[in-house]
């Protein structure tokens, strides 16, 4: 928040201490100008979001750059990340969904004709709001976007740059502790009470459990 007081301070962004999602009708028409100016009409999708939590600050506006048309501001290396990612978020909102294709590539060796490598992941068609963040790879993108496949098509020979083997061992689920046979029970029964016994001697829980309309089993455990 120390870095985001100096930004709003130097008249580089909006007021920061706001719970609000929604954005002034200025901004809106100045990020709609920027968006068709920069990537093109077809990635512009407006819209104001309006936030469901009980009790939020809403006074002001979501935290937006003062001057949308500023790509960066100077200041030190946090400043300009920070603002980098204000800037974003803020154009992001504003644009086109991205379209994805779930995609199964069977890939054929050429060596050895009866095997073959099994590729799985997403194909991108648009990348719409993304296109904000792929202009700048760093290492969130790259997490973002490890599934996605590259663009291939039937009949592509494709390079081997790397091949890796893994194995995995398949580990039986531990035990029930008294929580998580509760948490299964509550997941699988219909509960109309719990009762817990005690005596000087000894503890036992009694359980009455049973589906609505049915004869109720009174279990010892």
């Amino acid at each position: 928040m120390i870095v985001a007081q100096q930004l709003y301070e130097s008249g580089q962004i909006t007021y920061m201490r706001t719970d609000s999602v929604n954005l002034s009708g200025l901004a809106l028409t100045t990020a709609k100008k920027e968006i068709e100016d920069v990537y093109g009409e077809k990635y512009l999708h407006s819209r104001n979001y309006t936030t469901k939590s009980k009790g939020a600050q809403e006074a002001h506006e979501a935290i937006r750059p003062t001057y949308i048309i500023n790509h960066s501001v100077e200041g030190d290396k946090n400043q300009k990340r920070l603002y980098d990612l204000i800037w974003k978020r803020t154009i992001a909102s504003q644009m086109s969904d991205a379209q994805f294709e779930k995609t199964v590539a069977k890939i054929e060796i050429s060596t050895c004709p009866d095997l073959n490598f099994i590729a799985s992941g997403e194909v991108m068609k648009f990348d719409g709001f993304l296109k904000v963040y792929l202009e700048s790879k760093d290492d969130e993108d790259e997490e973002a976007t490890k599934d996605m496949l590259p663009p291939i098509k039937k009949g592509d020979k494709l390079l081997s740059e790397e091949i890796a083997a893994t194995e995995r061992f398949t580990y039986h689920a531990p035990r029930y502790t008294e929580a998580s046979l509760v948490r299964k029970l509550e997941e699988t029964w219909y509960w109309q009470a719990i009762n817990l016994c005690a005596d000087n001697f000894h503890h036992s829980k009694t359980w009455i459990c049973g589906n609505p309309g049915q004869r109720r089993e009174r279990k010892e455990i």
